[in-house]
């Protein structure tokens, strides 16, 4: 009996949205590792090497903690845009060539509102103060638009959004080269643009009969590790949806091969069926009439038997007439 292969809520998450958050992911760190390497470099007083190098001795370096820092950008208003638009402005503290002067991590905050409900919300943390360098990011993008967008570049997942409002909340922890994050994104008032122009593979199909179902996605991701050797974790509603459609789907064909099957099988077997019910049918007709013909011999021994018993039965009471009358003869002559 043939079984349905293993589905789970992880597997279909990580087969949908994976590939394209953890692509995405990547390259923001990137960014934030470029942001690291020349902060790191611009924060330490520690002086360049001399070229060309000395050829003896030794320069031990001494950290002054009674100096004084090359700068100390105290306030920096920012200002922007997003992508589509949303203009931003903000606020960057104390970035300092070294951190340890004030004992206190540069901070950065950011934020941004439309009268559309658009909001943006970026606060972090860059700590320096320890030989580990930590940054906190907390990040909170509200009432975009998904119009015309593709929410994932996985093949399972070939439509568009025709329309819909997305949320985006992400914490993202740097400690050193170890990341630890949490992503939330909610899609709202979704509809999909239609695909009659592309064709679909079957799981494209089951994929899009689910989403027709649904006006809302709600995608939660955890991934957590280094570059390279991410661990994750990612969960959706649309997932459990998924899965039973799959399975349904999947039992469905499952019972039609079954029933396919069923009818080759019989249809190359009935000859040889066929033939051999012919055979066991003419079997059956020869033993009735080797057994109805030892049954007339059986019955005919059985009369002949009868025959002989009542013949000697016969012959039995004769014998026993005839000395009866010869003992009454006998009887008779002795009493004369």
């Amino acid at each position: 009996m043939a079984k349905l292969p293993e589905l789970s809520r992880q597997n279909i998450a990580r087969m949908l949205f994976g590939s394209a958050l953890v692509h995405r992911f990547e390259q923001y760190l990137d960014y934030l590792q470029t942001a690291r390497h020349y902060l790191n470099k611009i924060q330490s007083d520690k002086p360049a090497k001399e070229k060309p190098p000395r050829l003896k001795g030794q320069d031990i370096y001494f950290y002054s903690p009674n100096g004084r820092p090359d700068f100390w950008l105290k306030h920096i208003l920012l200002s922007g845009q997003t992508n589509d638009g949303l203009q931003l402005s903000g606020v960057l503290t104390d970035l300092i060539s070294d951190q340890r002067f004030i004992n206190r991590p540069t901070i950065i905050k950011i934020k941004g509102q439309s009268a559309g409900n658009r909001s943006f919300v970026l606060e972090g943390t860059l700590n320096y103060l320890n030989k580990t360098p930590h940054e906190i990011f907390n990040i909170e993008y509200a009432g975009f638009s998904l119009n015309n967008t593709q929410i994932s570049n996985s093949p399972y997942l070939p439509s568009k959004v025709q329309k819909g409002v997305g949320n985006f909340q992400a914490k993202v922890e740097l400690i050193g080269d170890t990341v630890l994050s949490e992503i939330n994104f909610v899609a709202r008032r979704l509809s999909f643009a239609p695909t009659t122009s592309q064709k679909l593979t079957y799981a494209q199909q089951l994929v899009m009969e689910s989403l027709q179902q649904i006006s809302s996605l709600d995608v939660k991701a955890r991934i957590t590790g280094q570059a390279g050797h991410w661990q994750i974790k990612i969960n959706s509603n649309l997932d459990d949806l998924l899965l039973a459609q799959f399975k349904k789907k999947l039992s469905g064909e499952l019972a039609k091969t079954q029933a396919r099957l069923r009818q080759e099988i019989e249809k190359r077997t009935k000859p040889a069926q066929q033939k051999f019910l012919a055979f066991v049918e003419q079997k059956q007709q020869w033993l009735q009439l080797q057994v109805n013909k030892h049954e007339q011999q059986l019955k005919k021994i059985e009369s002949e038997l009868k025959q002989h018993q009542d013949e000697i039965n016969n012959r039995i009471k004769t014998e026993k007439k005839k000395a009866s009358k010869q003992v009454q003869k006998k009887l008779k002559s002795l009493f004369k």
